[in-house]
């Protein structure tokens, strides 16, 4: 056999060899990813979600699904959806609702698959088990992507695969990938444009302007689309930045420094600063210098509505370590990350990701959880409270986890402090007791107060340990307690 034949089939050998075993890291990886899954499954088949934002989005996809209606009303929201939110890929899992039926179970699912849709791009792009393996654990360790699919469901989060895609054409400079990912980008929520506008500023700054144009048009032809067009379409829009963006114009230096001293700096810390270790050595690193600004670029805008609303929760920030996670594996070998830097990296994400497998065991296995009970008595009252709200015509008002529980395209669910107009008067009230469901937005002296209020005011329907259905007439001025707009007091504290 001539040498140079026998050199190509080494070489096929070991990458043959390399593939094998990088696919068994793979199926290794499945035992997590279908715990995660199953722990979703079980939590939403006893009520333990609250509807923000499963019973949000549920609510809308399930409406959506018969599109009878292309802008649904979410009562849960109280606002339709698309005045709410932009976010037109929920169309997707509304045609496999359609099609296959599932309720909310197929919509974690789905979610459950943009999570997975991640692995298969990893793998494609790391050229060793051991390195697929290490940033498969980033992953998987991720405060910002096991948190926010473990508090399901965001239309924003299923644009994980685009995230990669578009940081994959970014450092691969290819321009054509990265204005159709920028594209797809911004049909998963109105703030991605922003997004996509501070790429083209990154593309500006190392002058390329070709770039710079053609992403800088993609991002203020949505952002025109979002803010001029929307409202005209769709009518009066909830405006989500707009009391900040007043505050910060009107008393600019109060409210810098007040956004300072209150700034969560522990959520920040926690859920955003453990991907940007690699980003800061891609930066210091003169190999990768130029794709690491550019992604910083593409990240910072998101960063930043964050910094101004003081939000710095697990969901928000997934898409903050799938970028970098992205840069990692395409520049592993530029980087040259020695053992030392590897392990610190590990760790801080260890530290923050561990918490959801630890608190997902003790839940499955001890029932250890202060919200939610799993018991046969809360799986009575769903079925109870299920009965008598079916095909029901009138207002509903419910506790966080039976407004997810009784979710139902055929009626209107109303969950406590949504954005619309609060309704002047409910039929229905379905009632978690404390300790035995999951009452967010509430707190538990306003749910203690309500139990015994509401009592003078209707017919009990239902009545148990864990739940309260009454039947009668529930207004502000009788029993709710709370004015048009205002739901401070409401507001889980503790």
């Amino acid at each position: 056999m001539p040498k140079t034949l026998r050199v190509e089939v080494r070489r096929k050998l070991m990458k043959d060899r390399i593939l094998y075993s990088k696919k068994f890291v793979l199926i290794l990886f499945m035992i997590p990813a279908l715990f995660l899954l199953y722990l979703n499954l079980f939590k939403n088949s006893y009520g333990c979600f609250n509807g923000y934002d499963l019973g949000i989005y549920g609510q809308a996809i399930l409406k959506l699904s018969s599109f009878s209606d292309l802008n649904p009303f979410v009562s849960i929201r109280g606002i339709e959806i698309f005045n709410d939110h932009f976010d037109p890929v929920i169309f997707i899992p509304a045609i496999l609702l359609n099609l296959f039926g599932g309720g909310v179970n197929l919509l974690i699912i789905f979610e459950w698959f943009m999570f997975l849709s991640f692995l298969p791009l990893l793998l494609k792009m790391t050229n060793s088990s051991k390195q697929f393996l290490y940033l498969g654990a980033l992953y998987f360790l991720s405060v910002g992507v096991v948190g926010a699919l473990l508090y399901p469901i965001h239309a924003s989060y299923w644009s994980i695969p685009i995230w990669a895609l578009l940081a994959k054409s970014i450092v691969k400079n290819e321009l054509k990938s990265v204005l159709l990912y920028s594209i797809l980008l911004c049909f998963f929520k109105e703030s991605y444009p922003f997004a996509i506008l501070g790429l083209s500023i990154g593309f500006g700054l190392i002058r390329n302007l070709r770039y710079c144009l053609s992403v800088g048009v993609v991002a203020l032809a949505f952002l025109f689309f979002i803010f001029v067009l929307r409202p005209i379409i769709f009518g009066p829009v909830y405006g989500h930045g707009e009391e900040l963006v007043r505050n910060l114009l009107n008393n600019h230096v109060q409210f810098i420094l007040s956004l300072v001293l209150d700034l969560n700096y522990k959520d920040f810390v926690k859920n955003w600063l453990p991907p940007f270790i690699i980003g800061l050595i891609g930066i210091l690193n003169n190999a990768t210098r130029r794709n690491a600004i550019l992604l910083l670029f593409l990240t910072l805008p998101i960063l930043g509505i964050q910094f101004l609303a003081n939000k710095f929760a697990h969901q928000y920030s997934f898409m903050w370590s799938v970028v970098w996670i992205t840069f990692f594996a395409l520049s592993y070998k530029e980087l040259d990350v020695g053992a030392k830097r590897k392990s610190l990296i590990l760790i801080a994400f260890l530290i923050g990701g561990v918490k959801f497998y630890e608190l997902g065991f003790r839940f499955l296995a001890f029932n250890k959880s202060n919200k939610c009970s799993i018991s046969q008595a809360r799986e009575r009252d769903i079925s109870e409270a299920r009965r008598l709200t079916k095909s029901y015509s009138k207002r509903i008002l419910a506790t966080g986890g039976m407004s997810v529980a009784l979710l139902d395209k055929e009626i209107n669910i109303y969950q406590f402090c949504s954005h619309g107009d609060i309704e002047p008067e409910y039929e229905m009230l379905v009632l978690e007791k404390n300790r035995f469901g999951e009452i967010y937005p509430l707190n538990h002296k306003t749910l203690e107060d309500l139990l015994t209020k509401c009592k003078n005011f209707g017919k009990v329907k239902y009545e148990s340990q864990g739940l309260l259905i009454l039947e009668g007439e529930f207004s502000n001025s009788r029993c709710l307690g709370y004015r048009e707009g205002e739901c401070s007091q409401y507001i889980n504290q503790n």
